[in-house]
């Protein structure tokens, strides 16, 4: 009896784990500001620009550049990426 629990819990523990790390379940969390602009960057000046933005697979940020862009500056930087984030 004592090596069946243990293989069960095992076998649950391994469960959890692979759904844990699947493909399925990362496609459900939102990258973070910092993998944002390290992705659309591509003249690693540590901002997007609005062809940037553009070029970015979801239309999201570009359609919503001007009201990211606070400082009205005509970028994105991490502070402006950060201060979107929803909790």
């Amino acid at each position: 009896m004592k090596k069946v629990n243990t293989v069960l819990i095992l076998s649950s523990v391994l469960v959890v784990t692979a759904c844990s790390n699947s493909d399925a379940n990362a496609g459900n969390r939102k990258p973070s500001p910092e993998r944002i602009l390290q992705f659309l960057d591509k003249d690693n000046d540590g901002r997007i620009s609005r062809a940037e933005a553009a070029s970015a697979r979801k239309k999201k940020l570009a359609e919503n550049f001007d009201f990211i862009d606070k400082n009205q500056d005509d970028f994105i930087d991490l502070a402006e990426l950060n201060a979107m984030r929803r909790p």
